[in-house]
């Protein structure tokens, strides 16, 4: 009989659940940047195991934070869409940091979860044996968890057990996507989020926030894919730094961007990039409609 079953993956900004995902999978379904707040939607990852008949579908959410904005709000939305419906949670924390006043929050918040759920020590490679297990025992003495994995997604280390612990939980039952489906959202959707993560990448801290990537053009033949994106800042001062003297900023951009995306689809892109400004565009709804946000 086929198992299969829907996982939330919660957590605090920058814990590393998109890496996570990306790692389960074997392939780059979530962006990552080292920057808080990447995830906006609820990026869903899709593991199939076609021997053992088993299908996970992970649901990549914004990490958890206090909204300031509409557009945090929106992500906020995301999390408690995300825990409807499903087998299991994944909470995953960042051992570097550790069990701080935000995490105790998050974990409370679990608490009054009647799911299984999983807690992740991730990124042990920065903190050493002891540190480690000093964390798993915090974490077990909260009695909510019904297991408690340490690893480290850039070495490689226990990342696919995630998958050994969430396959009791999952239900008999269909098989919710096809076997070489990795994830249910758009290519545009998903070369956005590419773009949007090159940005991340390459500009400063006051920008990334303020980031939206829009496709308004995608044409593909069985050579070449045609794409023109607008990328949406908040004010005049972001759209500088984007663009960058003399556009070299946006430049590199695009041609990190192409490169990723040549490789992804194994054709050539034509990528045209433009930057607006749209004001507060993070705090108004109509405005985020535009930028692409589905408050429907």
């Amino acid at each position: 009989m086929y198992k299969s079953g829907f996982v939330a993956i919660v957590g605090s900004p920058n814990a590393g659940k998109s890496s996570i995902i990306n790692a389960l999978l074997d392939q780059k379904i979530a962006i990552v940047s080292d920057k808080v707040q990447t995830t906006r939607d609820m990026i869903r990852g899709i593991y199939t195991d076609k021997v053992a008949q088993t299908q996970i579908v992970f649901v990549d959410t914004p990490g958890f934070h206090k909204p300031q904005n509409k557009l945090q709000n929106y992500m906020n939305a995301q999390i408690d869409g995300a825990l409807n419906d499903i087998e299991a949670v994944v909470y995953v924390l960042d051992g570097e940091i550790g069990i701080r006043k935000k995490e105790k929050e998050i974990i409370e918040r679990l608490s009054h979860i009647k799911l299984p759920k999983i807690a992740i020590v991730n990124k042990i490679d920065l903190i050493g044996q002891e540190k480690t297990q000093k964390i798993v025992d915090q974490l077990s003495e909260y009695n909510i968890f019904n297991h408690t994995l340490a690893i480290s997604v850039k070495e490689e280390f226990n990342v696919k057990s995630v998958i050994d612990l969430l396959t009791p939980h999952l239900v008999e039952g269909v098989q919710y996507y096809e076997d070489d489906q990795v994830s249910d959202f758009s290519e545009a959707f998903i070369i956005s989020e590419i773009i949007r993560e090159k940005v991340l990448k390459y500009t400063m801290d006051e920008v990334p926030h303020s980031i939206g990537v829009k496709i308004d053009q995608l044409e593909e033949d069985d050579e070449i894919i045609n794409i023109a994106a607008t990328i949406y800042v908040e004010r005049n001062s972001q759209k500088g730094i984007v663009i960058g003297n003399q556009g070299k900023m946006l430049q590199k951009i695009g041609k990190d961007a192409r490169l990723e995306l040549a490789k992804r689809y194994d054709k050539r892109i034509y990528l045209e990039n433009h930057v607006k400004v749209l004001k507060n565009w993070g705090r108004k709804i109509d405005l985020l409609k535009e930028v692409g946000y589905d408050f429907d």
